[in-house]
């Protein structure tokens, strides 16, 4: 266990502690909001999520420090675009809210070269604080103020969908995977990058991992991993028998003392973050971020030809997801001419061969029935004629009978 990580990873937390306690003394003093009636209100929702002041209304643990400044800093935000005291809020305000966060038209604070917009991912964070203060708001006029009938002015609050484009998505590829494996010097960050290139996990899975969820298989001889359900609208997750980073993972689980209760993996999202910054740009020439190791997955399952349900099922996708399309349709997915062996180079490559020759099979079966049903009705428009000829009958009359035979083909 490295004694620098954990430090690192207290001092993230220490320091993030620090700055919501610096927020919550300007609150106490009704001087974090610009409007002071704000200040009251908020200062009761943080306490019920810190304190558990008002564990029954909504609810059943405590939010971190962490959780409780974004909260803040994100209704510090709303305030400042709706300019109103929370409790005065309408149906209007809320609409105007919705609007300007679909148009484009609030700005982040940041001063930035170019476009200085506030992402996507930081307009549903403003939704989702809004909505759960809310929540809490309303159970709070009932359960406190005895105040009936509070209007949900939120229900129907969201973001308009992105459109999706054929954009090129950024990943990262095995073969630099395989770079940064080998160029780190500490066992453990090997492990790390290894297990999260082959698993796909989100990094809050991979920080959360525990021994636990680890298990040796002495029939098969090797490494399963079950990723934690970080994420709520994620499905179970499926075990994932390790084979690209099995070597490196049983080297390290060699060094980890085996307590269920510990993490495997002992780094702070920090951390691992500026590392693979600092790895990228020495070794690489190119800036990526976690969330590239995600996709480079997603981008090496579809190239080596895995079914589309077994990626969903990799991915922690449910059955029904489209999310896979993101990827499927980009222009930059190219199948390799020769697919060796899938991760430890030990999968033949008949067996990523496989679909295609079904595929072409199918084909030419297809191509054959399509042929036979040409003869057929070739077959049929003579067998018309002659009974023309043998009884008189009209054109028309003839023509309804050569539809019929086809809509019984086509039966």
């Amino acid at each position: 266990m490295d004694v620098n990580i954990i430090a690192k990873r207290k001092e993230d937390i220490y320091k993030k502690a620090r700055r919501f306690e610096r927020c919550y003394n300007q609150l106490n003093q009704n001087n974090y909001f610009k409007i002071k009636e704000n200040n009251k209100l908020i200062k009761i929702y943080i306490d019920a999520k810190w304190n558990g002041y008002f564990h029954s209304i909504v609810y059943n643990v405590n939010d971190p420090k962490s959780t409780l400044l974004k909260n803040l800093e994100v209704l510090l935000k709303i305030e400042s675009i709706i300019s109103k005291h929370f409790a005065l809020l309408t149906q209007q305000d809320i609409d105007g809210l919705q609007r300007a966060l679909n148009d484009d038209i609030i700005y982040t604070h940041i001063k930035k070269a170019g476009n200085n917009k506030i992402s996507y991912a930081y307009k549903l964070d403003i939704i989702r604080t809004l909505k759960q203060f809310w929540e809490f708001y309303i159970h709070y006029c009932e359960n406190e103020l005895k105040i009936k009938d509070v209007p949900n002015i939120v229900k129907y609050l969201r973001l308009k969908k992105v459109k999706k484009t054929n954009e090129k998505i950024l990943f990262i590829k095995k073969e630099e995977v395989d770079i940064i494996v080998q160029k780190v010097g500490s066992q453990q960050m090997k492990a790390f990058f290894s297990v999260f290139f082959e698993t796909g996990a989100r990094v809050v899975e991979m920080l959360k991992l525990r021994m636990n969820n680890c298990s040796f298989d002495e029939n098969k001889k090797v490494w399963i991993v079950r990723l934690p359900n970080e994420k709520g609208n994620s499905t179970d997750k499926m075990p994932i028998e390790l084979a690209y980073s099995a070597l490196e993972f049983s080297r390290w689980m060699q060094i980890r003392k085996d307590n269920p209760g510990e993490y495997v993996f002992q780094y702070s999202y920090d951390y691992v973050k500026n590392r693979l910054y600092e790895l990228c740009n020495k070794y690489l020439n190119r800036h990526l971020t976690l969330k590239h190791f995600r996709k480079g997955t997603t981008m090496f399952l579809i190239n080596i030809g895995a079914p589309e349900q077994y990626i969903k099922a990799h991915m922690g996708w449910s059955a029904s997801s489209d999310a896979i399309n993101n990827y499927i349709n980009q222009v930059a997915i190219k199948r390799p001419d020769v697919v060796s062996a899938a991760l430890k180079n030990q999968v033949p490559v008949e067996v990523f061969k496989e679909n295609d020759e079904l595929r072409l099979k199918q084909k030419i079966q297809e191509e054959q029935m399509k042929k036979l049903i040409d003869e057929i009705a070739e077959m049929k428009r003579e067998q018309i004629k002659v009974f023309e000829q043998m009884n008189n009958i009209d054109i028309g009359t003839s023509r309804n009978m050569l539809r019929a035979v086809f809509e019984e083909m086509k039966q």
